[in-house]
């Protein structure tokens, strides 16, 4: 049916008018919106409030070199915010370099031998994606030096640690089972390499190793670890250009130790010349960079 004449001219006046409205209404809210957004203060201030600041840290990569001039033991030297502990990242050493599709797979420890010190600093850089503050490099007997202060501390092994001597023979350094190590076998310890062992067997042993030296480290009371990160002070940076003013920061508070788990690769793609090369979870390494060295 249809609507009646009377009520179809109303629906048409108010359908007019509805449209003559609109028609004026959308100039003025042009305007009045390009106002509002050419006038907008919104992002001329910050509000600081609920912001969280990241605190400021430092890191060390610490190579411990063998008798055969190869990078035996590597690990990063976190020290926490306030100056005091921090934690030890032990890193294998057999690790894959993040390398060109165009260059061949190699090993972080290999650019050591080819580059120094340096290439293996930015090796390590580009593998775990951080700055690293200080780079070092020690035998030994220099390294034992450093440790002097941590004494001797208990340590537990599974296995024997090993090191490869002058002929070619392998060499006990450290019994398997539970004993006590003097600074100069620690530092002994984590110089041994024996040659064609491979790495997954021995880390381990690198971790116990790092483990006990973490002993040392002093508990921190907790009223000092309770309050928030915004009220720590920025680290001095200059301070820290020497192993010893690290390992001595990180004995002055709790060490913890973390080792990167590793899977080592034997496919021809990855690993065409079947070398002891290992890869670390991606995943694992943003946390734990994350969280031991927020602003590297």
């Amino acid at each position: 049916m249809t609507a009646i004449p009377a009520r179809r001219r109303r629906r048409m006046i108010a359908a007019m008018v509805t449209s003559g409205l609109s028609v004026i209404a959308l100039p003025s809210g042009l305007f009045l919106g390009t106002n509002s957004l050419l006038h907008a203060s919104g992002g001329n201030s910050i509000d600081s409030r609920g912001t969280i600041d990241i605190p400021s840290s430092v890191v060390e990569m610490f190579a411990v070199i063998n008798s055969r001039n190869e990078v035996a033991s590597l690990a990063l030297f976190a020290v926490t915010p306030e100056g005091k502990g921090g934690t030890i990242v032990s890193i294998p050493v057999g690790s894959m370099a993040d390398v060109a599709k165009t260059e061949q797979p190699r090993r972080v420890a290999d650019s050591y031998t080819t580059g120094g010190l340096q290439a293996l600093k930015t090796d390590v850089e580009n593998l775990l994606n951080i700055t690293v503050d200080f780079a070092d490099d020690m035998t030994a007997t220099e390294f034992a030096v450093v440790l002097a202060t941590v004494g001797t501390q208990p340590v537990v092994l599974q296995q024997p640690v090993t090191d490869t001597g002058a002929d070619g023979a392998a060499i006990v350094v450290l019994e398997p089972g539970s004993s006590t190590a003097t600074p100069d076998l620690l530092a002994a310890g984590l110089a041994s390499s024996q040659t064609g062992t491979p790495e997954s067997a021995r880390l381990p042993q690198v971790r116990a190793l790092w483990s006990s030296i973490a002993r040392a480290g002093v508990a921190t009371p907790s009223a000092e670890v309770s309050g928030s990160t915004s009220s720590i002070s920025p680290l001095d940076t200059s301070v820290y250009t020497s192993t010893a003013a690290f390992v001595n920061a990180l004995l002055m508070g709790e060490i913890d130790v973390w080792q990167f788990s590793s899977t080592l690769f034997t496919d021809d793609v990855r690993n065409p010349n079947k070398v002891d090369l290992y890869g670390l979870d991606g995943g694992e390494v943003l946390m734990v960079m994350a969280s031991v060295v927020p602003s590297a």
